[in-house]
This record gives structure tokens, C-alpha cells and sequence, in this order.
């Protein structure tokens, strides 16, 4: 479920979740392990001065390892304000801090 909404004066919000309905599979279950260990990694290289490729790529390489990198097509993550998705984005390449 992604969710989010204007909050005054002008900021937004964005939230993403996963729901099972009913008893997952076992790939599934291992794949979701996969993704909180990437988010994981992620998180523990963010600072102030973090580029967002950093960030990304801690992620990615979680993924790669587990041979999942082929099934996450989108940017890792983004920054949030004035406008849902804005900079600094966690993306390969992009070199702005966090």
C-alpha cells in the first residue's frame, strides 16, 4: 500500500507498506527478509552528508547478493516535502547529501 497526503502549510507525506493476507509463501517470506536487511543497510549509512548513490547502493548491493537486483527497477528512495518525490533522490549516480 503507498500512501500519503498534503499536511498544511503546503508539506506532504508518503508511506509505503506490505500486507500479506493470509500466510506467505516461503519466497515470499525470504524476500521480504531480503528487503528489510537492504533497508537496513541503507539506513545505517545515512547522515547529513551521505550522497544518495551511498545510500543506494548499500541497498543494491543486499539485493544483488540474494540475486534480486534484476526485480528492483525504481530509484531506492527520495526525499520529501513540498513535493512527494523531490531531491535529494537515493539513486545510483546522484552525488547530492542526503
Amino acid at each position: 500500500v503507498d500512501i500519503g497526503g498534503p499536511y498544511d502549510p503546503g508539506y506532504n507525506s508518503d508511506s509505503t507498506r506490505t500486507y500479506s493476507i493470509g500466510e506467505p509463501d516461503v519466497e515470499v517470506s525470504r524476500r521480504y527478509a531480503v528487503l528489510q536487511r537492504a533497508q537496513r543497510a541503507a539506513a545505517s549509512t545515512c547522515s547529513a552528508v551521505t550522497p544518495g548513490r551511498t545510500t543506494s547502493t548499500a541497498a543494491r548491493d543486499v539485493l544483488a547478493d540474494e540475486g534480486l537486483a534484476e526485480a528492483f527497477v525504481h530509484r531506492t528512495g527520495h526525499g520529501i516535502g513540498l513535493s512527494v518525490h523531490e531531491e535529494p533522490y537515493i539513486v545510483a549516480g546522484n552525488s547530492l547529501p542526503l
